[in-house]
């Protein structure tokens, strides 16, 4: 378990699953390659039920708020991985939600949202930066063929 792993290499882990010691050269292999998921938002229909769910749920992983607004309400260890909004924006059913790639620079989110559009995507937020979401923070919007919303984004 000390060497690194490569891309596709699975660590072994107990018969129960998951461990810590598991976990470690996944991180090792994170740091290698980047984190491909930035974060996560899903829109909910009652903000304050639904954060307090949460944080009960984080709590016991060991993740805090970060973010806490009247629109979202954001939680991590560090920095706020996982976010909820209040459904007003979009409405609120089950799979409705974004999903966040990490991009490993402006003109990769522009690439990536470029190709997507090409293979079938439809625009949902053009790329430009987002001083709503933090200083640095630059990302693209679009749809998949399906209609799930999806993000690409970097901190510069």
């Amino acid at each position: 378990m000390d060497a690194a792993l490569g891309i596709g290499d699975r660590p072994q882990t107990p018969a129960h699953g998951w461990s810590p010691a598991s976990a470690a050269p996944l991180r090792r292999c994170a740091g290698r390659f980047g984190l491909v998921i930035h974060h996560v938002t899903i829109a909910v229909s009652d903000l304050e039920r639904s954060a307090t769910f949460y944080d009960a749920l984080f709590a016991a992983l060991g993740w805090r708020r970060h973010t806490d607004s009247a629109e979202r309400v954001g939680w991590g260890i560090s920095k706020p991985w996982f976010f909820i909004t209040h459904g007003e924006e979009r409405q609120v059913t089950a799979g409705n939600g974004r999903v966040c790639f990490s991009a490993s620079g402006m003109a990769a989110v522009k690439g990536a949202w470029e190709s997507a559009l090409q293979a079938g995507g439809t625009d949902d937020g053009e790329p430009s930066k987002r001083p709503e979401l933090g200083t640095s923070y630059y990302s693209a919007y679009l749809l998949d063929p399906d209609g799930y919303r999806l993000e690409v984004a970097v901190e510069t």
